[in-house]
C-alpha cells in the first residue's frame, strides 16, 4: 500500500486507512520494555515492526482496531502521527487478556445480568456455539448497527439499544461515539477497553467521511480528502478551518457552516462543495475571513429552490474567490467593497 506494489493500490495523504486485527497476542513479562506481539500463521509480528509498516503507509488518518492479548501495548508504537488506536486490553506487564463473549449485558443502572438471554452474546448454529470476542462484538455490532447475526438491538435498554450509539444524533457514528458505547458495553472484567488519541481525531472521523465536522470547533483542524459536516458548525473566533487541495465536501443533512468574527476558512484549489439534501438549503456564512479560494466549485443540486447559500459578511475579515464554479447557489454580502473582481461563472 505505501509503495502501490503486489496488485495493492498505492495509497496517498488523502486516503483514509482503517487496520482491524484480531486473534492472539502476547507480551513477554521478563523483558523490558514489555512489547505487544500479534500472532501471525508461522510468526509473530512485533509492535515495532507493526507500528513502521503502518505510519509509513500515507494517509490523512489512520484508525487501527485491534483485539488479542497484550493489544494496548502496541499503543506507543501506533498511537500520534493522525492515529486513533483503540485495543481490548491497557497496556501491561503481565496479561492483558481479550477475553470472549460472556453473554452479560449491562443495565441502565449499571448493573450486570449474566444467564437472562440465551446466546445473547455468542451464536448457536447447528447445535454448535460460535464466540465472538467479547470488545469487538460490541465495536462491530455498534458500527454495523446490528449483532453478527442480523439483530438490529443487543438488548433492550438505554445502554444496550444501538440507536443510542450516535450521542449527537447526527446519523454518523464516530469512532469516538463507538468506543463510548464500547467502554459502557463491554461486561468482560479481564477486558479493559483502551482508546489512545493523541491528534483529537476520534470525535471528527467516521466510516462515511473520514473527516467529519459538527458543532463548535474550538481547534485548528486541516482537512483532506472526503469530508462531511453533519449538521451546523461553527469556528470560533481564534481557530481556522483549512481544507486541502483537491478535497470533497458534503454539506450533510441540510447543515450550515459558519465562520465566525476573528476565524478564519482556509480551501485550498479544486475543492470542492457538495449539497446532499434536495429539499433543505446549505449555507456557507463567513464572518470572519475566507482565503485562497481558487478553481473551486460550489454545487447546489438540481432543486428549483434549495441550494447553497454562501453569505459573505465583512465584519473584520476579507474574502478571495478566484475562477470558481457555481451552480443552482446563492451569494449575498454584506457591508463589502469589491476590491479586485473575481473570475467566477455560474
Amino acid at each position: 500500500m505505501r509503495y502501490g506494489t503486489n496488485n495493492l493500490p498505492q495509497t496517498t495523504e488523502n486516503d483514509f486507512l482503517f487496520v482491524f486485527t484480531f486473534g492472539h497476542g502476547h507480551t513477554i513479562p521478563a523483558e523490558p520494555p514489555y512489547n505487544g506481539y500479534l500472532e501471525l500463521v508461522g510468526e509473530d509480528i512485533i509492535d515495532t515492526e507493526l507500528g513502521n509498516l503502518l505510519n509509513n503507509v500515507p494517509a490523512v488518518k489512520r484508525v487501527i482496531w485491534m483485539q488479542n492479548c497484550a493489544s494496548g501495548n502496541f499503543a506507543a508504537e501506533l498511537s500520534g502521527n493522525s492515529n486513533y488506536f483503540v485495543a481490548a486490553t491497557q497496556p501491561v506487564q503481565v496479561g492483558g487478556y481479550a477475553m470472549p463473549a460472556d453473554d452479560c449485558f449491562k443495565d441502565e443502572y449499571g448493573v450486570i445480568h449474566c444467564g437472562l438471554i440465551p446466546y445473547l452474546e455468542n451464536e448457536l448454529i447447528s447445535g454448535r456455539v460460535y464466540t465472538h470476542g467479547e470488545f469487538f462484538l460490541h465495536e462491530y455490532s455498534a458500527a454495523n448497527g446490528s449483532t453478527p447475526d442480523g439483530d438490529t438491538y443487543y438488548v433492550i435498554s438505554p445502554e444496550g439499544d444501538f440507536t443510542n450509539v450516535d450521542e449527537n444524533q447526527d446519523n454518523y457514528l464516530t469512532f469516538q461515539e463507538l468506543f463510548n458505547y464500547v467502554d459502557i458495553n463491554d461486561t468482560q472484567e479481564a477486558d479493559d477497553p483502551f482508546a489512545v488519541d493523541q491528534d483529537n481525531i476520534g470525535d471528527y472521523t467516521s466510516f462515511e467521511y473520514p473527516t467529519l465536522l459538527y458543532d463548535q470547533i474550538i481547534q485548528n483542524i486541516t482537512c483532506r480528502g472526503l469530508i462531511g459536516i453533519s449538521n451546523n458548525t461553527t469556528i470560533t473566533s481564534g481557530y481556522t478551518l483549512t481544507i486541502a487541495d483537491n478535497a470533497s465536501v458534503y454539506l450533510l443533512n441540510g447543515s450550515n457552516l459558519f465562520i465566525n468574527s476573528g476565524a478564519i476558512l482556509s480551501i485550498g484549489n479544486n475543492v470542492h462543495f457538495i449539497k446532499d439534501v434536495p429539499l433543505a438549503n446549505g449555507v456557507i456564512e463567513i464572518n470572519g475571513t475566507l482565503s485562497a479560494c481558487n478553481n473551486c466549485v460550489f454545487d447546489g443540486g438540481d432543486g428549483q429552490v434549495n441550494r447553497i447559500e454562501i453569505r459573505l459578511k465583512k465584519v473584520n475579515g476579507s474574502f478571495s474567490l478566484n475562477n470558481c464554479q457555481f451552480k443552482n447557489c446563492k451569494i449575498t454580502g454584506t457591508g463589502l467593497r469589491m476590491v479586485h473582481k473575481s473570475t467566477c461563472s455560474v
